[in-house]
């Protein structure tokens, strides 16, 4: 299993002696119930050996039973929280220079960009270090590297561009601007408004025949589609007209 060593990252700064039976009891608790430390909690428990005062042989072995991830799933998540404190240690980031929390624990920072960037890592790490001396600051660093280095998922992308104002590309193929997908789909319906007026203006000032021509090529069965709409449309039409004329170019 191929998983980040401790001479490619800092493991994140813990106490390392062993555990006793409340403390490991106590610490593998705390790792089912904070999700958002739960790559840095892992790797406290694989540290400070929780699994021997669990009477367990191995840590593979206390894993498999304590959790319901893979054991693949759970190195994945110390890569991803090694790598998040290897970037921060890298950009000088800590606890106490930070009051946000998802730059401390890596949660900008998902899995697949995790294993995306590991191969270049010690690259990665020197690009935050030159871009913190040429006076970025730390957090905007770590993120522009890992946002030059690799795409990030739609969602931690999106959550990106919010918090730095910079449209960053994700795995999806889109650059994200920010804009949640509630406000893609209300721009989307928009477009598709405007391109119906679009398309019903240029129907009516392309149309090749006179209005006493259309009116006499309708069935009569068909008048009542007329009649239901005509008025309203007219007077929308109307309003359209005059609040365009007005409209700030």
């Amino acid at each position: 299993m191929s998983t980040l060593t401790q001479s490619e990252a800092t493991v994140p700064t813990v106490v390392t002696d062993p555990l006793e039976e409340a403390e490991a009891r106590h610490l593998t608790e705390r790792i089912k119930e904070t999700a958002g430390l739960f790559g840095d909690l892992l790797v406290e428990s694989q540290v400070r050996e929780a699994h021997l005062a669990l009477g367990y042989a191995t840590w593979n072995e206390y894993a498999e039973s304590e959790f319901t991830e893979s054991l693949r799933q759970l190195y994945r998540r110390m890569d991803q929280a090694r790598f998040a404190h290897a970037l921060n240690e890298a950009a000088g980031i800590t606890l106490e220079s930070t009051s946000d929390p998802g730059v401390t624990s890596g949660q900008f920072i998902d899995e697949k960009t995790t294993r995306r960037l590991k191969p270049s890592m010690p690259a990665v790490l020197q690009e935050v270090r030159d871009a913190v001396a040429d006076g970025v600051k730390p957090q905007e660093a770590v993120r522009r590297v890992v946002a030059e280095h690799g795409a990030l998922g739609p969602k931690t992308a999106t959550k990106m561009a919010q918090e730095t104002g910079v449209v960053v590309p994700a795995t999806d193929g889109l650059m994200h601007d920010g804009r949640t997908e509630e406000e893609e789909t209300a721009i989307g319906e928009g477009l598709t408004r405007a391109y119906t007026v679009y398309n019903a203006l240029h129907g009516f000032a392309t149309m090749s025949i006179s209005p006493q021509e259309l009116i006499e090529e309708m069935p009569f069965f068909e008048a009542y589609k007329v009649d239901d709409f005509i008025e309203a449309a007219d007077a929308w039409f109307q309003e359209f007209k005059e609040a365009w004329r007005k409209r700030d170019v």
